[in-house]
């Protein structure tokens, strides 16, 4: 992730570049590098969970129900990195210079033989040419792991009825509380958690510095925090109309809960929403909710780990020239859930006049507030500028001096999206075949996030967005048609264009890379059922992306994943499965 640095007088550089350094007299240089040949970091990855419940149920009176439970679970993750490389031990191998008795050795090992008489050096120039031996350096010793346990315990009870009855129909009534207790523990290994031996290695990156982590990746500290939630709740549903000229059934339903967070304190949330069917055809819906999503253990209590420096400039103090600081990210016990306003509309429509077919639309508008992010570098410095004594607090200062700016989870913004799902489906006999079409899609009105500041509140719209995947349309168009024994069926996902990133002004980015068009990609399966065989059996074969669509260019300087947005587009091509299945 670094440069290396490579000193005047490695007996790995090419020849006709150390003859340029000398005539320039350049005494090093930064040499930067996929080094795909060093090999591989493997991951092995265990998972294992248990549970445990036990609950009673039973009922009373004229049609009440009651319940309580109590559950308790334990859920662990353990990573084991193999063919990391140690950072102490690469810096070292690639600082390589001529001994006198004319071998090539460790710069290191000439200062400490003692110390250092192990290492071997590495040359880093081209595919191949480091030696296995030392490639066996640089990854030998323990390797990295880390351990992530969560545990959750949680009681509750709940009891419900219909306690009377209106002209329109019964009224519902459920009510209960409930009480969770979650713990988060992460352990790692002693390297990830220590500053690395860096003595006598040369033109060590001033990132490393001080830095705690001796792996190239992953360096996982330790943490561990916990939270109990006290909840309690109220819902009702309350039938309004039936069998009346204008509505077969009106329906009210409504809920508030009451939750208690030991870290944060307590909040309401509450949901109020109405059904109408005014004929048998067509239903119709609205819902009005508040919500919230409470920080994780991560986020509160991530213990403090030194990240790569940044160049800043100091606007808080006149006339402050750009500095290179480290960054600190941690959690923030202090922080608050997010909240949020959502309201939905909708309709499903059947229609008697032709029968197999349906229609749905739902619109959603979603305002989030104290949504959970964190503040860049430069942008904490700017806002503790103007006034905004919250960034402030996370620049660490000695006097005048910048020492480090803290990263952490704040609540800090608010966002907003809004948008239509539609789903259309159609079922019909033709000839001798049973045939289905479906259409799912979703058309994104605005996906928004609104930062306040002192000066005003900077709005960034990025609807159409393809780096962080918010296109306009997301189309889904199913077609099945079976044939006695036979099943075939068609998808074509279909995504819409938009632009590389909304943010960037005309002249930030190359024209040709600006915008990013759409992908349509096809998947196509069949299946055979041999119905005449005992045990149901069943082949089947299926091409995902059949035509091989390649994802779109959206240029990223991230090393895994690809140059575009993996979550939104398929990176595997054209891929085929076939097999058999039985039942026993």
């Amino acid at each position: 992730n670094t440069a290396l640095q490579i000193f005047s007088g490695n007996p790995f550089i090419p020849a006709t570049l150390q003859a340029r350094m000398t005539t320039l007299n350049v005494a090093s240089f930064n040499l930067g590098l996929v080094a795909k040949s060093w090999g591989t970091i493997d991951i092995d990855s265990r998972y294992s969970a248990w549970d445990g419940a036990l609950g009673l149920q039973g009922k009373f009176g004229d049609g009440w129900s009651w319940d309580v439970h109590y559950q308790q679970g334990r859920t662990s993750f353990d990573l084991d990195y193999v063919n990391q490389l140690s950072l102490e031990r690469v810096h070292r191998a690639v600082d390589a210079a001529v001994a006198p008795n004319g071998t090539v050795v460790c710069q290191s090992a000439l200062a400490n033989p003692a110390a250092y008489g192990d290492c071997v050096p590495l040359n880093p120039f081209g595919p191949g040419a480091p030696s296995q031996a030392a490639l066996d350096y640089i990854h030998t010793g323990s390797q990295p792991w880390n351990l992530n346990i969560m545990r959750q315990r949680s009681a509750g009870a709940n009891i419900n009825g219909q306690p009377f009855s209106s002209w329109a129909g019964p009224v519902a009534i459920g009510a209960g509380v409930e009480y969770r207790k979650l713990e988060g523990e992460i352990r790692s290994d002693s390297v990830s958690n220590t500053v690395p031996n860096y003595t006598a290695i040369r033109g060590l990156p001033a990132a490393y510095v001080n830095r705690v982590g001796g792996w190239s990746t992953s360096n996982v500290l330790p943490t561990s925090g916990e939270y109990d939630v006290k909840e309690a709740y109220l819902e009702t549903l309350v039938p309004l109309a039936k069998d009346l000229a204008f509505a077969q059934s009106l329906d009210l339903n409504a809920a508030v809960r009451y939750t208690d967070y030991s870290q944060s304190g307590s909040v309401e949330t509450w949901k109020v929403g109405l059904t109408w069917r005014p004929f048998d055809d067509l239903l119709l819906r609205g819902t009005r909710s508040h919500d919230i999503r409470a920080p994780g253990i991560g986020d509160l209590y991530t213990r403090d780990s030194q990240g790569p420096n940044s160049l800043v400039i100091d606007r808080v103090l006149p006339n402050a020239p750009s500095v290179s600081v480290p960054i600190i990210i941690s959690g923030n016990p202090a922080l608050k859930p997010e909240k949020a306003d959502t309201t939905t509309f909708g309709l499903t429509y059947q229609p008697g006049w032709l029968q197999g077919f349906g229609a749905s639309l739902d619109y959603y508008n979603i305002e989030i507030r104290d949504t959970l992010a964190a503040a860049g570098a430069q942008d904490t410095i700017d806002r503790c500028a103007q006034g905004q004594q919250q960034y402030c607090d996370n620049l660490l200062r000695s006097g005048t001096t910048l020492l480090a700016i803290r990263q952490r989870t704040m609540n800090l913004s608010q966002a907003k999206t809004r948008g239509m799902d539609l789903d259309f489906s159609y079922r019909m006999q033709l000839g001798a075949a049973n045939t289905s079409l479906r259409l799912i899609g979703t058309r994104l009105l605005e996906q928004s996030t609104t930062v306040p500041s002192v000066a005003a509140s900077v709005y960034s719209d990025r609807l159409g967005d393809m780096s962080l995947g918010y296109p306009k349309w997301q189309v889904t168009a199913i077609a099945n048609a079976e044939i006695g024994p036979m099943n075939f069926n068609l998808h074509v996902r279909y995504i819409g264009d938009g632009k590389f990133n909304t943010t960037y002004l005309p002249g930030d980015i190359d024209p040709a890379f600006a915008k990013v068009g759409s992908v349509t990609t096809f998947d196509l399966g069949a299946r055979y059922r041999l119905e005449s065989f005992s045990g149901k059996p069943e082949i089947y074969a299926n091409v995902t992306n059949l035509f091989d669509r390649r994802p779109p260019l959206i240029p990223s300087s991230a090393l895994v994943g690809g140059q575009t947005n993996v979550a939104l587009y398929d990176t595997i091509g054209r891929f085929f499965v076939a097999g058999a299945r039985i039942q026993f």
